[in-house]
């Protein structure tokens, strides 16, 4: 079985051959063409969908539909270009939703003030950034710990709040990262992979059911803002 790590460069004669490859190759085989892997290019469309949703929702979901909007942009073209530069900007747009929750719950337990978390945020997305440039396979495990950590924080902030808020939107964002981090697994380990569909892939579902994830989400934490 081949390594997702065993990325295949694109050919010099395609649109984006000449431009570095990313650190990690999904199941959607590679076309030379402007948009080289079409399903889990459009399907990002997803994430733009959610992000106007959200900024037409009210002002407390502003910052989740901007990042969402953007975090669709870098991810489309991390696809369709099949560059690390791409990747870079796709992983950095996911650094600023992490650094937002984690910020958030950093707030919501005290630690640091309203007034402090476009600083914390900056801070966490920029370091992650530094990180990324010089440990290219860094990426996925810096954005994995930042969203464990959030989670942590959210379990304790569950055991202090008296009454316990309703957590029903959240354990649906939940539950819809967990199935859509299951078929992300199932598509860059090949078990569940189609290489030549360019209508739907593994990848592509992970697109469209972290992006009704952050829906959820959104709804939970803007009765907490």
């Amino acid at each position: 079985m081949t390594s997702p790590f065993d990325v295949t460069p694109l050919s010099p004669d395609c649109f984006w051959g000449k431009f570095d490859p990313p650190t990690i190759q999904f199941c959607e085989e590679n076309l030379c063409e402007m948009i080289t892997q079409p399903a889990n290019t459009w399907s990002n469309l997803g994430f733009i969908f959610v992000g106007i949703y959200l900024l037409r929702k009210n002002s407390k979901s502003a910052p989740a539909g901007w990042i969402a909007i953007l975090i669709g942009a870098t991810s489309f073209l991390y696809h369709a270009s099949f560059t690390f530069l791409m990747q870079f900007f796709d992983l950095s747009s996911m650094y600023l939703y992490s650094a937002y929750l984690l910020t958030m719950n950093l707030r919501r337990t005290g630690y640091i003030d309203t007034r402090f978390m476009p600083r914390a945020m900056a801070s966490i997305v920029l370091s992650s950034m530094v990180i990324l440039f010089f440990f290219r396979k860094a990426g996925i495990p810096v954005f994995s710990v930042q969203i464990i950590f959030a989670a942590i924080l959210e379990i304790y902030l569950s055991r202090c709040f008296k009454p316990q808020p309703r957590y029903g939107n959240y354990f649906i964002a939940l539950l819809l990262f967990l199935v859509a981090l299951t078929v992300w697994v199932l598509d860059l380990t090949r078990i569940f992979c189609a290489p030549e569909n360019h209508f739907l892939q593994g990848h592509a579902i992970w697109h469209i059911l972290t992006a009704t994830s952050i829906v959820f989400l959104d709804k939970f934490y803007s009765d907490r803002v």
